[in-house]
């Protein structure tokens, strides 16, 4: 019988082949998300580095852009993925394995939150890049608590530009994603699925899984209904309700 730890590969396939629509129960989180690989998709150039590229569900889109792809994942946290590919490198953020002023973009989505030391590896990221090189990222304001225990932090677009600044970086643009109605549809969705992990994880079977995945993805479809035709009408310009970043800043 297959086990619980099937449910994060059902997951992923459903989010790789319904991450984009309304029928996905984090659809606007994945829809912020695919606006900044829209962004690095625009703006990369050269050889890029994707720290914290996981399964690296975005390397076909970017590899026409630039003239190479690197993927970089912290040893620990590569086990939990199960992709096509592989990163190229594995290595802690902080300690880099590449020489300095040797990369013309990097790339960095949401994986600030779950950094120990911010700022030590955007101190490392200015040193690998090129002058004026590009730093594309996306992190959160407000999300709940997600691969714990190594969730750390949270970010506003004020606390971003600060940290940034003295980190020797130029911010070009700050998106800040999100309003109330959609931060919170997504946070009712993802308080009924952690709660549903949890009751099935202690049936230890994958058929109870289902079970209940099969209705809250229905419920959670008609919530992201309900949320978005407000959300068409919601601008959080001054960033109270925001749920995410998206950052492109150069390396001074």
């Amino acid at each position: 019988m297959m086990s619980l730890k099937h449910v994060k590969s059902f997951w992923d396939i459903c989010s790789d082949r319904f991450g984009k629509t309304i029928f996905h129960p984090q659809f606007f989180a994945r829809k912020f998300a695919w606006q900044a690989v829209e962004l690095a998709e625009k703006e990369s150039s050269g050889i890029l580095l994707d720290i914290g590229c996981g399964r690296m569900p975005y390397r076909n889109v970017l590899l026409p852009k630039v003239k190479k792809y690197i993927g970089l994942d912290h040893p620990e946290t590569s086990k939990l993925y199960d992709g096509k590919f592989k990163p190229d490198i594995y290595a802690d953020a902080t300690k880099i394995p590449l020489k300095n002023n040797s990369i013309d973009t990097v790339l960095m989505l949401m994986v600030l939150e779950h950094l120990e030391n911010p700022q030590k590896v955007l101190l490392e990221i200015k040193r690998i890049l090129k002058p004026k090189g590009k730093f594309i990222f996306s992190t959160v304001q407000m999300y709940p608590i997600h691969d714990a225990p190594f969730d750390y932090f949270r970010f506003t677009r004020f606390g971003l530009k600060n940290l940034l600044e003295q980190s020797g970086f130029r911010v070009i643009e700050n998106v800040s994603q999100g309003s109330f109605w959609e931060f919170w549809g997504l946070s009712l969705n993802v308080y009924l699925f952690q709660n549903i992990l949890q009751f099935t994880k202690k049936r230890e079977t994958i058929i109870f899984a289902f079970i209940f995945i099969f209705p809250f993805y229905i419920i959670s479809f008609i919530m992201n209904c309900l949320m978005y035709v407000p959300a068409l009408f919601a601008d959080d310009k001054k960033s109270r309700f925001n749920i995410s970043h998206v950052v492109f800043a150069k390396s001074k």
